[in-house]
């Protein structure tokens, strides 16, 4: 069952920026600032944003352990690391994850 309207299927560092390869075979950057993690699900963003606020996503596996070597442990929880910047990963529940 689908829990969101996109997945990513992999993401790729390109540059100052990762790439996220969506499930409709679409490309477009991570907003690190959306990005979300989920006890026992893993990691949500948001994509297609345009003029909005976007779409929920989840990470699969490939994803998720791309992005791994970005992502480290700090005093008050999780950060990704991009181009000198860290954003802070919020632990959320699964509803907040997905909504809009």
């Amino acid at each position: 069952m689908r829990d969101t309207p996109y997945y990513v299927r992999s993401a790729r560092v390109d540059g100052d920026q990762v790439l996220l390869h969506l499930s409709d075979d679409s490309e477009e950057p991570l907003a690190a600032a959306t990005l979300r993690y989920v006890e026992g699900r893993g990691l949500y963003c948001r994509v297609k944003a345009g003029a909005g606020p976007g779409l929920p996503a989840r990470l699969l596996r490939t994803a998720y352990f791309a992005l791994g070597a970005l992502i480290s442990q700090e005093a008050d929880g999780f950060s990704l690391l991009l181009a000198g910047q860290r954003s802070p990963i919020p632990q959320v529940s699964w509803e907040a994850a997905r909504a809009c």
